[in-house]
């Protein structure tokens, strides 16, 4: 029974994905491959918090950037233990835009920018629907581009989210007494 519900669920994933990776247009193809392959870089994430920075909200890049290093490598973890492969490994008429040589589940573009969203629209509320709605035009084009199934990109979306909250309930406090207790430590020697 199990295993027929699971089937079941494998092949919603399938099919889904095979409707958005069908989807074709010459335009469209490169506009999906550049913001798929350009909200994967941590460099556009980066420059994101340029303003910030300028603005002198240093303190806040800092808990951002340390939250997205710490949910990498998380990302990158979780990926080797699951060892999913990409859907065009093993399916056949995929259309791929963006080949990969990890594995594919959890979707690390789609973990990362979920995890930046939650942190930034804590800090500052008003970037909320912005961030939103990049979380979800990149999910759809890690599919459209045939790196993903939607189970990679909502596995993505909910672990970049618990990871997040996680981090900043329980992870960051303790970084913030370690960083307080060596600026003590450093203070008494210079």
């Amino acid at each position: 029974m199990i295993q027929a519900f699971i089937k079941k669920l494998v092949d919603l994933d399938v099919k889904l994905f095979f409707r958005i990776n069908k989807i074709t247009s010459p335009k469209i193809d490169k506009v999906m491959k550049y913001y798929s392959i350009l909200l994967g870089h941590f460099v556009f994430w980066i420059a994101i918090l340029l303003v910030p920075i300028f603005l002198n909200f240093i303190d806040e890049v800092a808990m951002i950037i340390l939250g997205m290093f710490e949910n990498v490598c998380l990302a990158y973890c979780l990926k080797y233990i699951f060892q999913r492969p990409r859907p065009y490994e093993v399916l056949v008429g995929v259309k791929v835009l963006d080949a990969q040589g990890d594995p594919s589940f959890p979707s690390s573009h789609v973990q990362n920018c979920t995890c930046f969203t939650v942190i930034t629209s804590i800090i500052w509320p008003f970037t909320f629907l912005p961030l939103l709605i990049i979380v979800l035009m990149l999910a759809f084009s890690r599919i459209y581009v045939g790196a993903h199934y939607p189970s990679d990109v909502m596995g993505g979306i909910l672990l970049g989210i618990v990871f997040s909250f996680l981090y900043l309930v329980w992870l960051y406090p303790i970084a913030v007494v370690i960083y307080n207790l060596l600026s003590i430590s450093f203070s008494l020697f210079f």
